[in-house]
């Protein structure tokens, strides 16, 4: 009888006391109560972001790992039943396509080899789906205590460092909204704020009393508890249309505490709340006048586009709920994008242009990767033409930039919400110009041809270029580090390094030296933030040799007499070793004996407080 063996090797761990390996009357057990109470059928094909949308359970851990593989973490046999129940739950109320249409076997190719699920931190929005893994967390001490103190300082940093980028409401209303509140703590947008901003207020505007903290689990039990108070405070309220509560629903989907599939339901509540307040896209009208309720109602209406665009590429809805729908691009380009109002202060006029022109790169972008998932890409001369196209086509969507946010505008505004706005739509181009020429790469086999090197080439150089306007806007606004976006460029470059190209290779590293030394700076640092450590050790990992620290020091290759004096400082064997100049010191002359060999320079000492304890 054929029987299960769990263990690294498949992907699965038992955590117990005494782990060990079950006996056969009890595998026995096992498998005849699964073959009576379970009857499994063939899996349906499971989308890569699909598996992780299973709610959490106590008995098992979904874990993502590198290459679209999952680690499914069991306590005991009984936690595996009860998953495989689920799992075949799951299954029989999921439709799925079982196949391929073999008609457009050529385009699925291309749909497979650029599954977005694929490269989620290259294709979609980076701070959506930047957690794999159920993970438990445990309530924090002192939350209830600075619950008013974190909901104060969240709506102040979120109008001061965020709402210029997307002023979806201007920041005075905002500003008398806050005010009038009684108890923001029953309020879901102040609570679907702080859900989405408290992780930023946390590591780089901490609260006094919190300042001296950085432990790493505190951002992660803080958002859950605010997600939780969202949600209960949302229920109250779901059947009552109102642009707040629109806007809560969309702020919750932009965070990592709420699973794919409860994204799915709270952008069907948004959605049907917009068409019960009949909020609808302006048509463009050049003639048109519009009234400020006409502007903001447009504005709302393109943020609810932004969360439908992400959940429907991203496989977490089958189908754009939007009217004209996120993927009808001919319909979409007739509209009105976003556009200032009389309510805007100076920044958020500047900050809604950037939005508007940032929508019309992505529509611009996403209408050239269907062309380009249509095209033969074996076709040299036709690839030759798109190549130019999408090259002139980011061009001409650069030259019609106004004035002031074009790249000389960077010397005029060194510094503040304005050279902040010019610097992002820069990064803007960067990126979709990146992900438009990721598409010429070589679906399989390292080889390029010239056109693919000259791609490649574009697309180092553009992501490179990111890193170095990411460098220069955290100059003078250190907290806007946003390590996703910048998580995107180095997994361009990490992935340029297979085709074994010394220039190719080498612009790699130089961009990576880059994006290195700015992940270090970065405060997500200090509070151990999975992005940033993970990109930090990927780097080092690629352009620091064997012979050096991730600090940057050397670590010299002793002699073997050396060796034999040495304390073992390079294994951390003792804690407290100080290294010094003899010469340099006040006490150098009474243990200053003449060295014997090369090791004579410096002076080992275990216990510096017993050398220095007399006077």
């Amino acid at each position: 009888m054929a029987q299960i063996i769990l263990g690294p090797h498949n992907g699965i761990s038992i955590n117990g006391t005494r782990p060990r390996r079950p006996k056969t009357r009890k595998l026995l057990t096992t498998e005849s109560k699964l073959t009576n109470e379970f009857q499994l059928v063939p899996m349906p094909i499971i989308h890569p972001i699909q598996i992780l949308s299973l709610f959490p359970g106590e008995d098992w851990q979904i874990e993502c790992t590198e290459g679209d593989q999952y680690n499914i973490t069991l306590k005991n046999v009984d936690s595996m039943v009860k998953f495989l129940a689920v799992l075949d739950q799951w299954a029989q109320t999921t439709s799925l396509p079982q196949s391929i249409p073999s008609t457009n076997i050529s385009v699925a190719k291309n749909s497979l080899q650029y599954n977005p699920a694929a490269f989620p931190y290259i294709n979609f929005h980076s701070e959506l789906y930047v957690k794999t893994a159920w993970k438990p967390t445990m309530e924090w001490a002192n939350f209830d205590a600075m619950l008013l103190t974190l909901l104060d300082d969240c709506v102040h940093y979120y109008i001061d460092c965020m709402n210029h980028y997307y002023p979806v409401i201007p920041k005075q209303q905002l500003i008398q909204w806050y005010a009038s509140l009684d108890d923001p703590a029953s309020d879901p947008l102040a609570l679907s704020i702080a859900t989405f901003w408290v992780r930023h207020v946390l590591i780089h505007h901490p609260p006094a009393p919190l300042r001296h903290l950085n432990e790493k689990t505190i951002p992660d039990t803080v958002q859950a508890k605010l997600a939780s108070l969202a949600r209960e405070a949302l229920s109250n309220c779901f059947d009552i249309p109102h642009t707040h509560h629109i806007l809560a629903l969309c702020l919750l989907n932009m965070t990592t505490v709420i699973p794919i599939s409860q994204k799915a339901l709270y952008h069907t509540v948004a959605v049907r709340m917009a068409l019960a307040l009949g909020i609808s896209p302006l048509v463009w009208d050049q003639t048109a006048i519009y009234n400020d309720k006409n502007v903001l109602d447009n504005r709302l209406w393109w943020y609810l586009y932004q969360i439908d665009h992400f959940l429907h590429e991203s496989g977490a809805i089958s189908c754009s709920m939007l009217q004209p729908q996120s993927d009808n691009h001919e319909d979409l380009a007739r509209l009105q994008r976003p556009g200032p109002c009389s309510l805007d202060e100076l920044e958020e006029q500047t900050g809604v242009v950037v939005w508007s022109n940032v929508l019309k790169v992505w529509l611009l972008r996403r209408r050239l990767v269907l062309e380009l998932e249509r095209a033969n890409m074996e076709d040299p001369v036709h690839l030759k033409h798109l190549l130019d196209k999408v090259v002139d086509a980011i061009g001409t969507w650069a030259s019609e930039l106004p004035a002031y946010l074009k790249p000389g505008a960077f010397l005029d505004t060194p510094g503040g919400p304005l050279a902040e706005q010019c610097y992002s739509i820069s990064m803007e181009r960067c990126t979709n110009l990146a992900l438009l020429l990721h598409r010429f790469l070589p679906l399989d086999g390292t080889t390029l041809n010239p056109l693919q090197r000259q791609a490649i080439m574009m697309m180092i150089d553009g992501s490179i270029e990111l890193i170095s306007l990411r460098l220069a806007v955290l100059q003078f606004a250190p907290c806007q580090t946003w390590p996703g976006d910048l998580r995107r460029s180095v997994e361009l470059l990490v992935q340029s390094l297979k085709y074994n190209d010394s220039a190719i290779t080498a612009r790699c590293k130089l961009g990576l030296m880059r994006a290195l030394r700015i992940l270090r700076s970065m405060a997500e640092v200090r509070w151990e933030d999975d992005i940033c450590i993970e990109m930090i050790a990927k780097i080092e990992k690629i352009i620091i040799p064997s012979g050096t620290c991730s600090k940057g020091k050397l670590i010299m290759d002793s002699s073997p007499e050396i060796a034999s004096r040495s304390i073992k400082i390079s294994n951390n064997l003792y804690e407290g070793v100080m290294m010094f100049d003899r010469d340099l010191q006040p006490r150098a002359q009474y243990y200053n004996p003449t060295p014997t060999d090369g090791s004579g320079n410096f002076t080992f000492i275990e216990d510096p407080a017993q050398n220095f304890s007399a006077t």
